[in-house]
């Protein structure tokens, strides 16, 4: 079976459903994994919403960017998995084409990475989005460069403190709320301001 989650209609939760699709074949640079995780975020609610520019929504449509799984089937021109590797997909892939709220997906080749052996499934599933969002700005930081991290207690903002640590940046953490401070100091950050307090923010 290849049970998947569909809309037919904009809206909020109430008009997602699960129909049994046909169990996809991987064209020649494609890869078919079985899903064992998948991701749900922010970009799903706003996809499903209609509120994606530039994107006609064909319904039915699936969901998702993220999954972690294991390699079921590949297309004949693949070169860098086989079947039984694990692996996860990356969300710079077209919605409208690839999915992956399903029982399985298919996902081009240069969509996916290997998973480490001491990453789970479900970590795998849902780092991609939050940490290659951070990772592009980041990627020029240099040693004991400064950042400002708004907004750092959520997904984004806690990869955008992890990354900037690992190529040895001061983190400056913020937050409107100081309940946030200790779990921001523990996730890395040097430094933490609360936004909302006029004395401590200048």
């Amino acid at each position: 079976s290849n049970k998947t989650i569909l809309f037919n209609k904009y809206g909020g939760t109430d008009v997602l459903y699960v129909d049994n699709l046909p169990i996809p074949e991987p064209g020649n640079n494609e890869v078919r994994i079985k899903n064992i995780c998948i991701g749900i975020g922010r970009v799903e609610e706003i996809y499903r919403n209609g509120e994606i520019q530039g994107i006609d929504v064909k319904f039915p449509s699936s969901l998702g960017y993220e999954a972690s799984g294991i390699v079921d089937s590949v297309g004949k021109d693949v070169k860098n998995f086989k079947v039984g590797d694990s692996v996860s997909a990356l969300q710079n892939t077209s919605q409208d084409k690839y999915t992956t709220n399903g029982e399985y997906c298919i996902q081009p080749e240069t969509s996916l990475v290997k998973n480490p052996s001491n990453v789970s499934h479900e970590q795998a599933s849902s780092i991609w989005f939050s940490y290659l969002t951070a990772y592009f700005p980041l990627r020029n930081l240099k040693e004991n460069d400064f950042i400002l991290i708004t907004a750092a207690s959520s997904s984004t903002g806690l990869g955008a403190i992890q990354l900037s640590k690992i190529l040895g940046a001061k983190v400056i953490a913020t937050s409107r709320s100081n309940s946030k401070k200790q779990q921001l100091l523990d996730f890395g950050a040097d430094y933490f301001v609360n936004t909302t307090d006029p004395v401590e923010f200048e």
